[in-house]
């Protein structure tokens, strides 16, 4: 029985690989809740989740899992007995997944500038009993930052509280932008998914990583457009990163040269 496990991810609208991640839950065990949303999700999501929360018993169990680049590939009452042993050994509140980054590009220091415990996590899987998730988001919640910020100055904090999913026992967060995730991982025939002899539940193929292949070989059909659409919005959150980066770069160029002026003035004066 998996009554007490639960399965949520926030989404407006069944985009990429989102019709896989609800495919593959169910073959696993659990339905999976969808939280929907017409607002845009960023920055909103620990206040959606504790709604979601309010009807819930504390002994339950939820697991939150991004909705567009996640898939499911082991059965999830497994998921339970070993969420309470390993809760049950570090007496922590939330696991959370961490990230395993495999090619770094040019705004990575940028973007995750933030370390948490001196790693790097992703918030799109984390899990917790209901009761610890409640505690540890009304604090969270009232943190004015990122979803991301958020949750890493909350480990960092109160590093007890958070443990770090980094042998992906639980979690797999592979980014490597328009690269199979199915190169990182093996298949054995009875479609068990292996990454460096750990067996995870959930692969979150992060910043535009493909699940393309790795879905085929479990046996699941993908349009063959889904690389297209991933490229395109690659491409589209590059452009965004470019142009607001580049306004950043724009006064720092103006902030050198305004010291170099200054610089001069001060050494004419000295003459």
């Amino acid at each position: 029985m998996l009554d007490n496990l639960h399965v949520v991810t926030i989404a407006s609208e069944p985009l990429f690989y989102f019709h896989h991640l609800h495919k593959s839950c169910r073959n696993h065990g659990i339905n999976l809740d969808v939280i929907r949303s017409m607002e845009n999700p960023h920055n909103r999501k620990w206040a959606m989740i504790r709604d979601y929360l309010d009807n819930m018993a504390n002994s339950e169990i939820v697991c939150y899992v991004d909705g567009f680049d996640t898939i499911c590939v082991k059965p999830l009452y497994e998921l339970r007995e070993r969420f309470v042993n390993i809760q049950k050994h570090h007496q922590c509140k939330l696991i959370v997944s961490h990230h395993h980054k495999l090619q770094y590009d040019i705004w990575w220091p940028l973007c995750y500038e933030k370390t948490c415990q001196n790693t790097y996590i992703n918030h799109g899987t984390c899990i917790g009993y209901v009761r610890d998730w409640k505690q540890v988001l009304d604090i969270l919640i009232d943190y004015e930052m990122s979803d991301h910020d958020a949750i890493v100055t909350y480990g960092n904090l109160y590093p007890h509280d958070i443990m770090i999913d980094m042998r992906a026992q639980l979690f797999l967060c592979i980014s490597n932008p328009l690269r199979e995730i199915d190169d990182y991982v093996d298949i054995d025939s009875q479609q068990t998914v292996t990454y460096e002899e750990e067996q995870p539940f959930f692969i979150h193929a992060t910043k535009c990583t493909y699940l393309t292949e790795i879905l085929r070989k479990l046996g699941y059909t993908v349009d063959n457009t889904m690389h297209c659409q991933i490229r395109n919005k690659y491409i589209l959150s590059l452009c965004k990163d470019a142009n607001m980066y580049g306004v950043v770069f724009f006064y720092l160029v103006c902030v050198v040269f305004m010291y170099v002026a200054y610089l001069e003035i001060v050494n004419i004066r000295n003459m």
